[in-house]
């Protein structure tokens, strides 16, 4: 999928894009280097600056990709020509690293995947199951 990213969001596709990617606005605000109450305030009524809109339509291709990765492997025979379970393996707890991507973006990439590919397990990095 391929955004326009000279185009505007609105308020309610700035909400709706950030949580269909599991991200809090407090982790937005955090990326951006605004209070959380900004963030707050684009989804609710007030236009998105040009520089949010851009990250998010940017984080939202980023996503994408990660989901389309994992989407290929899952339909890929393993080395003996079995199509057997895959799994993801995703983290337990956000991380204390800024750089990584917290937990509610993980569970939706997985998601993601087990639509299309209900054979995918997701499993927490410390082997209990999701």
């Amino acid at each position: 999928m391929s955004f326009d990213l000279s185009l505007p969001l609105s308020s309610a596709e700035f909400k709706a894009l950030r949580t269909s990617m599991g991200v809090t606005a407090a982790w937005v605000a955090g990326r951006l280097g605004v209070a959380t109450n900004s963030v707050l305030r684009w989804e609710r009524d007030r236009t998105p600056d040009k520089q949010a809109a851009r990250f998010l339509l940017e984080l939202k291709m980023r996503f994408d990709g990660e989901v389309e990765w994992y989407d290929e492997r899952a339909g890929e025979p393993d080395p003996f020509g079995r199509r057997e379970s895959r799994f993801i393996l995703i983290p337990r707890h956000n991380s204390d690293d800024p750089e990584r991507m917290p937990i509610g973006w993980h569970l939706m990439v997985a998601q993601r995947v087990r639509e299309r590919h209900p054979d995918v397990r997701v499993m927490f990095d410390d082997g209990a199951e999701a």
